[in-house]
């Protein structure tokens, strides 16, 4: 029996296809999973995400822990029954999000993380595997070398930054302690097809969800979209599925492994590259990527607004050496990260958004809230200006709340006309939000802007999609100003 494995992460993207490999590749041997308590038990989010893995000592195990605690917050007896007798620790987990600009909200789960279990393995004596990120190469605009850091590169966010400085320090304690050290870089991972409870994927997966929703919102949204970037730039795309076999390749190669290998695309995708299979996947709307974008039309400038936080990466002219990989593991040089392979990717997440999930009736106390809304709360507004100077907003659409009802609302020169519950088989007006009671109380509560609904797709706009974001883009403003507090005991959806 091969050598027990302790995995962090496995509940993302790279960590549920490398459990899936091992689990199908390499059947009997010890996974023990490290699985952040949260609102779900950690065995039940594994159990949901491998129904079929064998459970117990010998087979998969869950550790509930705290990977920035002291010893994962673990007793000194339970964290050495955790690397008993393992071949390895490979830690993915980390916060991948580029949403904080505040480098300390990423200090604890991608350094503290990686420096805690950095000193667990080294204790051991068990080599660690690191996951770090390509694009520790920054805003460096040459090629990185598979040891090359510190290059003096600045950084694009403190996703970026937190990953290059725990590289730093498990580089450090290499040094210092003796810990075994390899590192991964992989490029930006896209899973071949959704899996459920696993977290969706960055960029080019965003940009799909907004076209898809514009394409369906009418024809006049046939006609290209200028977004900024230079069709030139770079980005290097990888199968997730690729990146788990080049993980239990690096696991196999034992101590002939190198001390970092980068897992990035042999031939990088250009912007121009995804552009054309954006366009593929949705025909009806383009993006054009454009240097500058003067006098953006409204949508545009919400498509601007939804893509900021990838902003630097449609502009990257960074490229990475894989001599490493290719000379260490030849069987993985080719990645199959080609126009064919990300035409598939975005064809299968396409039916899987068309499909979607059955939709279930109303939590009562949801409904409740919903109807509370747009009886008791919105009425007083009545012949007021929703918000001051704001008089060229006339508009007439529906409120439809899955599973609770459609609303009419009429709004003229910026004052709240009328509220009126529609009839179930009442047709939509020509501008209908079709959205989840939990998203609408969301929106209402100026938790979640209608924007960024529309982005994810939790709310559909029908009809006239373009006149239907500029009011969304007003009625933002009306949630911030005039917050609906949920009667006591109705539930107003999550407000963070």
């Amino acid at each position: 029996m091969s050598a027990p494995l302790v995995i962090s992460g496995a509940t993302g993207a790279v960590g549920w296809h490398l459990v899936r490999a091992l689990l199908d590749e390499e059947p009997g041997r010890p996974l023990r999973l490290l699985v952040r308590p949260s609102d779900v038990a950690p065995d039940a989010r594994v159990r949901a995400l491998f129904p079929d893995a064998p459970t117990g000592r010998d087979a998969v195990s869950v550790w509930p822990c705290d990977l920035t605690r002291l010893d994962l917050g673990l007793d000194r007896v339970t964290g050495r029954r955790l690397l008993d007798g393992a071949g390895a620790v490979v830690h993915l987990a980390a916060r991948t999000d580029f949403r904080g600009d505040d480098l300390a909200g990423y200090l604890g789960p991608n350094v503290q993380a990686a420096v805690r279990l950095g000193h667990l393995a080294a204790r051991a004596g068990v080599p660690l595997v690191h996951a770090s990120t390509a694009y520790v190469a920054g805003d460096h605009a040459g090629t990185l070398g598979e040891d090359d850091l510190d290059l003096g590169q600045g950084f694009h966010n403190a996703y970026e930054r937190s990953k290059w400085l725990a590289e730093e320090a498990l580089l450090r304690l290499a040094r210092g302690d003796g810990l075994r050290l390899v590192r991964v870089r992989p490029g930006v991972v896209l899973p071949d097809a959704p899996v459920a409870g696993i977290p969706e994927g960055p960029g080019p997966l965003a940009y799909l969800r907004l076209l898809a929703n514009l394409r369906g919102q009418g024809r006049q949204e046939a006609r290209p979209l200028r977004a900024t970037g230079d069709p030139t730039g770079q980005l290097t795309l990888v199968p997730a599925a690729w990146v788990a076999a080049a993980l239990r390749g690096v696991l196999a190669l034992g101590p002939a492994a190198g001390p970092c290998y980068h897992l990035t695309s042999a031939r990088p995708f250009t912007m121009t590259d995804l552009v054309l299979a954006l366009h593929r996947a949705v025909p009806a709307v383009r993006l054009v990527p454009t240097p500058a974008l003067p006098d953006p039309d409204p949508l545009e400038r919400l498509v601007e607004r939804a893509g900021a936080v990838y902003a630097p990466y449609r502009r990257l002219r960074a490229r990475w050496h894989r001599a490493r990989l290719e000379r260490d593991l030849p069987a993985l040089a080719q990645d199959g990260a080609d126009a064919a392979w990300l035409d598939r990717v975005f064809a299968a997440h396409l039916a899987a958004w068309r499909a979607g999930p059955a939709a279930a009736p109303a939590p009562r106390r949801e409904e409740g809230a919903v109807r509370a809304y747009f009886e008791a709360h919105l009425p007083p507004f009545r012949g007021r200006a929703l918000i001051e100077g704001l008089r060229s907003l006339t508009q007439t659409f529906s409120i439809t709340v899955t599973g609770v009802g459609r609303w009419r609302v009429a709004v003229a020169a910026g004052r709240l006309v009328d509220v009126e519950a529609l009839a179930p088989d009442a047709p939509p007006a020509p501008v209908d939000y079709a959205l989840a009671p939990a998203a609408f109380l969301e929106a209402v509560a100026g938790a979640r802007s209608p924007q960024a609904l529309f982005f994810a797709r939790a709310v559909v706009i029908t009809g006239q999609v373009a006149q239907g974001l500029a009011t969304a883009t007003a009625l933002e403003e009306f949630f911030r100003r005039f917050p609906y507090r949920a009667p006591a005991g109705r539930a107003r959806g999550r407000t963070a």
